[in-house]
């Protein structure tokens, strides 16, 4: 298991369920604005892709197994 983090323009979180299911909450300065879920074929692509858009950007901080301990944090 990889975790990264990186800064992204956007004001909502993403995630993708098993390649199945793909998910978006939309945050405001008060806090959570709504979630939306989606399950067809253009969604989950259009998530797949900000995902490895975002990722090409990111810094690791654990490597499962890994030896470094600078990825620690």
């Amino acid at each position: 298991m990889h975790l990264c983090r990186t800064s992204i323009p956007f004001s909502f979180g993403l995630w993708i369920v098993d390649s199945e299911e793909a998910g978006i909450i939309i945050f405001t300065e008060q806090g959570i604005r709504g979630i939306l879920m989606n399950d067809t074929d253009d969604a989950l692509t259009w998530a797949t892709n900000q995902y490895e858009r975002a990722k090409q950007d990111a810094d690791p901080i654990f490597l499962r197994g890994g030896s470094d301990p600078t990825l620690r944090q």
